[in-house]
């Protein structure tokens, strides 16, 4: 058994818990750790030759903690570095913290096999299981708008005066229906997207992106809709 730092000795004796350490205990009981380790381990590093990897538990809860405090990789680096509460989180002592480098590989391995969006999904699972449904997303129904009548006349040929006049007042209330319709459509979608949006950036603040790309910054994005998830129903899910 390894022997405890100074560090390590005095946070196991405190009397007090920070917020952080409070919030990180209910993330630690949320969170499905078994089956996000399960998505990932077939993409993992097995360590057979060289120097032997982190621990996949580690590095996945280092990932979390990263997306949720909203750090780079050099940042989170000396976050593991100064915070106690964070190492004890992820399981990881002073002695052998993960360099940015091995903080970055792990992300990106998240991204170049889209584990991101698998992982959302275990945990939008996981809600299921204690009876809590997450929809992914919505049927929108479209409005059937009928075709103008006809403006020929009774010998089939097309009357001119209607053509110009009947015709042209359906025109304009068909199209004025579906300008109506649409500024509808528009401002359910927007109530239903942004409303997540205000949440995550408000909780986790994300008011920029931090990467460059899009398959990394939507890796992001679906483990934070995945993380909100949990934390907006946690009351529900915690004893």
């Amino acid at each position: 058994m390894s022997q405890l730092t100074f560090a390590e000795a005095e946070y196991a004796q405190k009397k007090r818990k920070t917020r952080r350490e409070v919030f990180l205990e209910k993330l630690e009981q949320l969170l499905p750790w078994k089956a996000l380790e399960s998505t990932i381990a077939a993409h993992y590093a097995s360590g057979r030759a060289g120097r032997p990897p982190y621990p996949l538990s580690s590095m996945l809860r280092v990932h979390v903690t990263q997306v949720i405090y909203n750090l780079s990789d050099p940042a989170m680096e000396d976050a593991l570095y100064e915070i106690e509460s964070m190492r004890h989180f992820a399981g990881i002592r002073l002695s052998r913290v993960p360099d940015e480098t091995t903080i970055l590989n792990f992300r990106h391995l998240l991204e170049q096999h889209n584990l991101g969006k698998k992982l959302f999904k275990k945990i939008n699972r996981q809600l299921a299981r204690h009876g809590l449904m997450v929809r992914e997303g919505s049927i929108i129904d479209a409005t059937i708008i009928e075709a103008p009548s006809s403006t020929k006349n009774r010998d089939k040929a097309r009357d001119p005066e209607r053509h110009q006049t009947e015709k042209g007042a359906i025109s304009r209330s068909t199209i004025s229906k579906v300008t109506q319709d649409c500024e509808t459509l528009k401002a359910s979608v927007r109530a239903k997207v942004e409303h997540p949006f205000r949440m995550i950036k408000g909780v986790f603040g994300y008011g920029k992106v931090r990467y460059r790309g899009l398959a990394k910054n939507t890796n992001r994005l679906y483990v934070l809709a995945g993380l909100f998830n949990l934390l907006r129903v946690k009351r529900m899910l915690l004893p």
